[in-house]
């Protein structure tokens, strides 16, 4: 992709910091100033440019009247270099200073160099960009900000919240049975809450996963299916989020790191507290920025990155943790001086991004685990390496990403010493693809390389544990457990070699089953094998947390209608929670879907055998999404359709499926793997079309064309419970 107004420059490159608070400034001499300026960004596949480090600033839709309004807000200073002596170096306090390079480099920030030096293999280069600077502007100053509404009052007795995300981590863990695996604060989390051993994503890659969760909506009800700010749910359907809830009942609301996926900045004000700067995050870590820290990055350029001589804090899943951490500290010293009622409740988020690929931690994690490169220990592989027998080759994913990835190209070339097979295995152009090839033994990464990244994975699994269990030691040391309900939750499934497939982006059970773990004081521990969905996260931590009961969302686009501002298409299991074992109160399935040919260069491959082209005739960016894969998780059986799709519709329950035009249909028997068991449930061979099954497919059929709210359980089954 190019973009006109960049130019890349190789020589020289001047370190920009962004996202720091605009404490440097006073509102009154606030202005905007376009300059060119040299930095490390991001130039990413969906058309927008990301600066590097720092907030998610859309350069490319900011406009002067936004800046300016950014600079009048006090949430950002979008630093600049004004020439080749200067930068801006962000300090611990979140404001922002312009200092001479050298002063820069006295303190550890590195302002000259190479671009693969300091943008981690990112792009140096220079952008006209808007800027905020403190000098007189001839153009009339805006407005002070209006000052912020009181604040709401809130009930007494109700609960804090400590909502934990990850980005990319499958349901591995000791709690889940993977004896394999160090995960002792997790265990420990699941030993005091309850396990939820089937939980589920509504889709199997990340901004369409978080959108469900926070909205408690379903895909084809926000229409985002993908990772594109054009589908940002707020542009279809203005549902409340978790903590914008909170923040409604009175709750102090925080977030550090990747809780959304992309987080416009009008976002937190909807959903954020801002009056309370010193207990937020510092710059690096508040809100997402950390999404592209430099210190999330791999040093090494290979995608499994176990680093010697690096601390724990050294790298952003600590440096998260340490802001969490201040923040907490900061609620319980508010709260001890009178600054803060004693009583007022919080909500915290922490979005960690690993075990994201590159799957980069402190080598202590890593040496957890069998050295891949030695001839006595060794990496479990996949057990089923192979796609499934059967399977439509709409569902499968060529995973481009890691196929394509520098280390892993020259791992291909190592192994099989062919310079070109590599390329052909990951091929997204359906005109000279060789899907057949694609599908083939011949493209698996080879078995050493799968070992190498299998092992920084899990490694990268147990430092997010280490933190984790620093955040329940904090609440612990601050005398705040017995008071706070713990989220645990990913993001969705994740394939390490797994029926030939890397990361997500497919419809099946290791992509979208979930770690999914909640503590709420008061209620015993227990694991139930109830099917839970992301999407009923929200109405239980309303209930837990607030005594709220979130109202469904009505079928239609009236009155309590998915387009409303509060509504669920989730279901509460606070009352499994206390019955765990009672299946009555259960759902009956839980629901998925995945586009084709969403992420062409990284998800499914680039046409299906002997069938017809996908459809791209799609009111979508790039016409990624015209045939959908609906999938229902039953008890027993895990059943989907690959069908036409149309985005262009205003209604929940797969409105947007033309059924009579499909694509491929999956089954997968779960009856003789129950879970948990270590390993994830076999879905080697797909069973659709033995003859044995036909009654059971034309059921399972019209169970999934019928929709989610079918299999919901009775609201007064629930009551009276």
């Amino acid at each position: 992709m190019s973009i006109p107004h960049l130019t890349h420059r190789v020589t020289k490159c001047t370190l920009t910091l962004l996202a720091a608070a605009l404490t440097l400034f006073n509102n009154a001499d606030a202005h905007c100033v376009e300059t060119k300026s040299l930095g490390c960004f991001h130039d990413s596949p969906n058309n927008r440019i990301f600066p590097f480090p720092g907030a998610r600033v859309h350069f490319k839709d900011l406009t002067r009247e936004g800046c300016m309004q950014l600079c009048a807000s006090n949430y950002f200073l979008m630093a600049g270099v004004e020439d080749g002596d200067q930068c801006f170096c962000g300090n611990t306090t979140g404001s922002a200073i312009p200092v001479a390079s050298a002063s820069c480099e006295a303190q550890g920030v590195k302002c000259a160099g190479k671009a693969s030096e300091m943008c981690g293999g990112f792009s140096c280069i220079e952008i006209l960009q808007f800027s905020c600077a403190g000098t007189p502007d001839p153009t009339p100053p805006p407005p002070p900000p209006t000052p912020p509404p009181p604040r709401p009052p809130y009930k007494k007795g109700m609960k804090n919240v400590l909502f934990i995300a990850t980005d990319d981590m499958r349901a591995e863990l000791g709690v889940y049975g993977s004896v394999h695996m160090s995960t002792p604060n997790l265990d420990k989390l699941g030993a005091t809450g309850t396990v939820f051993e089937r939980g589920y994503i509504a889709v199997s890659v990340c901004m369409p996963s978080r959108t469900a969760l926070l909205t408690s909506r379903r895909p084809d009800t926000t229409r985002n299916y993908e990772l594109t700010n054009a589908e940002y749910h707020r542009n279809i359907v203005n549902a409340t989020t978790i903590p914008q809830f909170f923040k409604e009942q009175g709750f102090l609301t925080f977030g550090c790191g990747k809780l959304f996926h992309y987080l416009p900045p009008g976002e937190i004000a909807y959903s954020f507290d801002n009056q309370f700067p010193s207990a937020r995050c510092t710059a690096n870590q508040q809100f997402s920025a950390q999404y592209f820290n430099p210190n999330s990055g791999s040093p090494s350029g290979n995608l499994d990155s176990c680093l010697d001589n690096v601390t724990d804090d050294e790298l952003s899943t600590g440096q998260m943790t340490v802001g969490t951490l201040a923040t907490l500290e900061w609620i319980v010293g508010s709260r001890a001086n009178g600054t803060l009622e004693a009583d007022r409740p919080f909500f915290v988020g922490v979005g960690y991004h690993r075990p994201h690929e590159p799957y980069v931690s402190p080598k202590k994690y890593c040496d957890l685990y069998p050295d891949p490169d030695t001839t006595n220990t060794s990496i479990r592989l996949p057990p089923h390496k192979i796609p499934p027998v059967g399977m439509p080759d709409v569902a499968w994913s060529i995973s481009g990403f890691v196929k394509g990835h520098p280390d892993v190209v020259e791992a291909y070339n190592i192994t099989y010493h062919n310079a070109t097979l590599n390329k052909a295995c990951h091929d997204s152009n359906p005109e000279t693809a060789n899907v057949t090839l694609q599908l083939s033994e011949q493209c698996l990464v080879p078995e050493w390389k799968t070992a190498r990244m299998r092992q920084a994975y899990w490694g990268a699994i147990s430092y997010v544990d280490a933190m984790v269990g620093r955040l329940l030691n904090g609440l612990d040391s601050l005398q705040l457990t017995d008071s706070t309900i713990v989220v645990f939750w990913g993001d969705h499934g994740y394939q390490l070699g797994d029926y030939g497939c890397w990361e997500k982006y497919t419809n099946f059970e290791m992509g979208t089953r979930i770690p999914l773990m909640m503590r709420v004081p008061g209620i015993p521990p227990s694991r139930t094998a109830a099917l839970v969905e992301s999407v009923d996260i929200f109405p239980s931590l309303a209930e837990a947390a607030a005594g709220i009961i979130i109202p469904p969302c009505a079928p239609g686009t009236t009155g309590n209608a998915p387009s409303a501002w509060l509504c669920t298409e989730g279901f509460s299991w606070v009352a499994s929670m206390k019955a765990p074992n009672d299946t009555t109160i259960q759902k009956r399935a839980a629901f998925s879907q995945y586009a084709r040919p969403n992420h062409p260069g990284n998800g499914g491959v680039p046409y299906a055998r002997g069938l017809p082209p996908y459809p791209t005739n799609v009111p979508v960016a790039g016409g990624t999404e015209g045939v959908m894969g609906y999938t229902m998780r039953t008890d027993q059986w895990r059943y989907t359709e690959w069908v036409a799709h149309s985005n262009n519709n205003t209604h929940a329950d797969w409105n947007g499926a033309v059924w009579d035009r499909c694509w491929g249909r999956e089954l997968y028997s779960h009856q003789d793997y129950p879970v948990p068991l270590g390993d994830f449930n076999y879905e080697g061979v797909n069973v659709v079309d033995l003859p044995e099954n036909k009654e059971l497919v034309a059921q399972l059929s019209e169970q999934l064309h019928s929709g989610w709210r079918n299999k919901l359980p009775s609201v007064e089954m629930v009551n009276r419970r």
